[in-house]
């Protein structure tokens, strides 16, 4: 399971109350699934200010893709009695 746009905020926000390699050991092991979140989590020289660089820009595509707007939406149309219509 990938992690949410919720929980990479809350990642962040954990880097700045707490040790960074904690934080970091103890989300890889949660998201083990999560091939982009890991990559940032274990990378070699775990410095607190481009992993939380990295999982703001993180944040941002997932907001988009699983949200509001990006390719990741249900339908195409929510629009009542719509269904496959092209009409506007």
């Amino acid at each position: 399971m990938k992690a949410s746009h919720y929980v990479i905020e809350d990642i962040i926000k954990s880097l700045e109350d707490s040790d960074t390699k904690e934080v970091c050991k103890k989300f890889a092991h949660r998201y083990p699934d999560d091939k982009e979140l890991i990559e940032i989590l274990t990378a070699k020289s775990p410095k607190a200010k481009k992993i939380k660089d990295k999982l703001t820009e993180l944040a941002g595509k997932r907001k988009f893709t699983e949200g509001s707007g990006g390719a990741g939406l249900w339908m195409t149309d929510t629009r009542k009695g719509s269904a496959g219509s092209t009409f506007r």
